[in-house]
């Protein structure tokens, strides 16, 4: 109600001053004799009362803000604060005039300095309000009530009793309500709403699927592994709102700018108005103050750097590219250097299975049973793979008693009061064995009392999307090298397949170190890490900017500042790409206003531009910075580039 009390009443000041400037422009004919004489006091005093209206209701918000955003810091001058002071002097110094009963009047150059900076601020945090508006629909729409199997029976519950380890049925045509991995059925899925993705995925036993997203054709058996709260679409919603909420650092360099800016047009508008006093021209003085004051207002500081970053958010968030904060932005913006995690990040995330060999003292199916069981438990594609092969040949997991991660090593768990590891080659290594199947393949080993019941050859194919994913990485001018806890030849063969290097035989605090390294190397850029396991989430938090996906366990999750909604790897070239694009706008947006406000400040001191006008051209200045702004992050055409620098895909030292 208030900002529309304001805008309506803008409007009325800016018809009444056409009519009160109409002999002005026209000439003295154009108006009846003696109908001038007789309104001209009153218009005066309605627009002063109007004006006032339009100051309390649009610029006094404005002007507490400016001052909430600098309370307690040196610098609280920043660009609402420049812009605040010059529609006070134009206020003011109207104001002076109205009751003195001499001219000249500026109630409509204030006018219009306040409704574009409202326009712009409101276009700002409409685009705040988009970014998550479709994820906040999406979490509405969720059920109530869901159909669970516990114990072997089927019935409803409210989704709030959900519990972790339930196993929802999901019909076709019902949207997903939990997290978690298909244990029955098999259904092409949308999860357009959620990751961007704009195709039904067919989805089977083993795997992952979101809330919010749409069973179509099948029925589904789906086994939570989040509550409510934690889900991804609660997660993703309140990384949005967090990142929008957050004071963007591109509006602190605007302010640097305006720290710099406001004093120096303060002065230059007192200087100015004072030497001309001296003279004698002390209306003359005013005037080129006033105009100074009037060119110099950064409304295009004020609005443009916050509507380009909100602008961006969203844009990505609709690619399925979620941002935790804008400074990540900045930092995404100025990346050079890139590890990635090879499995599961540059291979499928599923390894797998070609065939498992049993020792002869341990029965074939129960093997198979037991790595299913261990495997259901984990989040390493490996994992994903045994239960894939035991799903083909019928055989199901049964509960684990205990599961722990042996970091670098494999897994340790308890079925049926039973002790079972589960690795590689370094697995065997740390009790004491030396691995005895060293043909067909890389393997992972199951053992119990110190002897080992099976072995399995693994392999992981590189995602389909890795190759180009890579080269768009290169044209963008971004160093790119694997890291990896699989052996050295694996990883070197990987690596010569995909164009890159990759480094073998690494422990999770062997990537810390290596991400460390970089990221203190001098003139360097910034470091990102992409990873998806446990084991990775010490060096997503390591690096500059972490590169989370969406099937990332939690703590992954939590430790990447940028979350990839799509289990994809194109994503991150976009990343980029949007990010640049909204750096560039920021660079233009402020090297506009800096030339802009230089030749209008010439031409106001000159006399050359009249208060009126300076207000005019600040305005069409405003709109143009406003509908540059609004396209921040669009991507170019597919094969398209907006490298800053030269291809370059090297290996690591």
């Amino acid at each position: 109600m208030q900002l529309f009390v304001g805008l309506f009443t803008a409007l009325n000041v800016m018809a009444l001053s056409f009519a009160y400037y109409g002999p002005g422009v026209f000439g003295q004919a154009a108006v009846p004799t003696g109908i001038w004489g007789s309104v001209a006091e009153l218009f005066e005093y309605l627009l002063l009362f109007l004006t006032s209206v339009v100051v309390a209701t649009l610029g006094l918000p404005m002007f507490l803000d400016a001052l909430h955003d600098g309370a307690g810091r040196l610098g609280w001058i920043n660009a609402r604060t420049l812009v605040c002071a010059g529609v006070f002097a134009a206020f003011v110094l109207s104001a002076w005039h109205t009751l003195a009963g001499i001219d000249p009047i500026y109630y409509d150059t204030v006018t219009m300095v306040l409704v574009v900076v409202t326009i712009g601020k409101n276009l700002e945090a409409r685009a705040k309000r988009r970014a998550s508006v479709e994820l906040t629909a999406a979490l509405t729409e969720l059920p109530d009530r869901i159909d669970v199997v516990r114990d072997g029976r089927q019935f409803e519950i409210e989704t709030a009793a959900l519990r972790i380890g339930d196993v929802v049925c999901v019909r076709p045509g019902q949207v997903v309500p939990v997290d978690g991995v298909i244990e029955g059925g098999c259904s092409f899925v949308d999860a357009s709403g959620i990751t961007g993705e704009p195709h039904a995925a067919s989805l089977s036993i083993g795997d992952r699927v979101f809330a919010g997203s749409i069973a179509i054709d099948g029925m589904l058996r789906v086994r939570a592994e989040h509550v409510a709260s934690e889900r991804l679409l609660a997660h993703v919603d309140r990384l949005l709102r967090e990142a929008l909420e957050h004071r963007f650092p591109a509006v602190r360099t605007a302010d640097t700018v305006a720290r710099v800016l406001a004093p120096a047009v303060v002065v230059i508008a007192l200087a100015v108005t004072i030497a001309f006093a001296r003279r004698g021209a002390a209306d003359d003085g005013l005037m080129r103050g006033l105009s100074v004051l009037l060119i110099a207002c950064p409304c295009a500081l004020a609005i443009g750097p916050g509507l380009i970053m909100a602008a961006a958010i969203r844009r990505a968030a609709r690619r399925g590219i979620v941002f935790a904060s804008p400074t990540m932005v900045e930092q995404v913006s100025r990346l050079k250097r890139m590890y990635i995690d090879k499995t599961g990040t540059l291979t499928g995330a599923t390894s797998t299975i070609e065939a498992v060999f049993v020792a002869d003292t341990a029965h074939p199916d129960e093997t198979i049973e037991l790595l299913a069981s261990i495997g259901a438990h984990g989040d390493h594609p490996i994992a994903g793979g045994m239960v894939q092969y035991a799903a083909e040949r019928g055989v199901r997991p049964r509960p684990v008693d205990a599961y722990r991660v042996l970091p670098g090593r494999g897994v340790e768990a308890v079925v049926d009061g039973r002790r079972f590891l589960l690795g590689g080659a370094r697995l065997l290594e740390s009790i004491g064995l030396d691995p005895p199947f060293d043909r067909g393949g890389p393997r992972v080993y199951l053992l119990a009392d110190g002897d080992i019941l099976a072995s399995a050859i693994v392999w992981d194919p590189p995602r389909p999307e890795a190759n180009a994913a890579l080269e768009r990485l290169a044209e963008l001018g971004v160093r790119v090298s694997g890291l990896s806890g699989d052996t050295e030849d694996r990883s070197r063969c990987l690596g010569e397949k995909l164009g890159i290097s990759i480094d073998g035989n690494l422990l999770p605090q062997d990537k810390v170190d290596r991400i460390r390294r970089a990221v203190a190397e001098p003139h360097r850029g910034t470091v990102a890490m992409v990873g998806d396991g446990i084991n990775d989430a010490a060096a997503l938090a390591q690096a500059d900017a972490g590169f989370a996906v969406a099937s990332a366990s939690d703590l992954s999750k939590q430790a990447g500042g940028v979350l990839l909604l799509r289990d994809s790897l194109a994503l991150i070239p976009d990343a980029i790409a949007i990010a640049r694009d909204a750096r560039r706008r920021l660079a233009i947006s402020i090297a506009w206003a800096a030339g802009y406000n230089a030749v209008g400040v010439a031409l106001a001191l000159s006399g050359r531009l009249h208060p009126v006008f300076a207000a005019t051209a600040m305005a069409v200045s405003s709109l143009l910075v406003i509908g540059f702004s609004r396209n921040a992050g669009s991507l170019p055409d597919a094969g398209e580039s907006t490298a800053l620098g030269a291809p370059a895909r090297e290996a690591s030292a």
